[in-house]
């Protein structure tokens, strides 16, 4: 009896979540590039979406990685670690921003959105030589969060269930040899 007691206080006890926050925008293209533009994000549990954090600390944004059909650049590079100066993602009612002192991508409340950096060396046809910088501004409309938040679990809760069924078949087998 005890064993099945604690079994149901283990899965009953609540445990801590920690999961990252992932949203997708997507937007259509006007200037420079052609199509689709997406922007993948990928938020730390510590952000609180749709906040604004001037210097937000580099924990915050995990990943946030635009494509167009011209290049795909991952914001979350160097730049980021060293000088983030804004993070607000994703909002309805205000802009959209993750911002360096040097690359920006930013999506308007009525859908028009622009990315642009200079942090760009090997990632544009010709953009090699340093300190020249490669400047790229990409521009559109129709930019939207399609969906979001899909969070990404902590497995820990698996464990714990999982230690409590083995507990409790273990308790089991012991009062049948009894």
């Amino acid at each position: 009896m005890i064993p099945v007691l604690l079994f149901l206080v283990l899965l009953l006890t609540p445990l801590p979540a920690a999961a990252n926050a992932i949203f997708d925008w997507t937007g259509t293209c006007v200037t420079v590039c052609m199509g689709q533009a997406t922007l993948h994000v990928v938020l730390s549990d510590a952000y609180v979406p749709g906040t604004s954090v001037a210097f937000p600390p580099p924990s915050l944004l995990l990943e946030a990685l635009y494509t167009d059909n011209v290049l795909s650049f991952d914001l979350t590079g160097l730049q980021w670690q060293v000088d983030a100066q804004g993070l607000q993602v994703p909002t309805t009612t205000q802009p959209s921003v993750i911002r360096t002192m040097v690359d920006e991508f930013r999506s308007n409340v009525d859908g028009t959105w622009r990315f642009g950096g200079e942090s760009l060396l090997g990632k544009l046809p010709g953009c090699v030589v340093d300190p020249n910088p490669c400047f790229y501004r990409s521009t559109g409309i129709g930019g939207v969060w399609v969906d979001g938040p899909a969070a990404v679990p902590w497995p820990g809760g698996l464990f714990v269930a999982g230690l409590a069924l083995l507990i409790a078949a273990r308790g089991a087998k012991s009062r049948k040899e009894r």
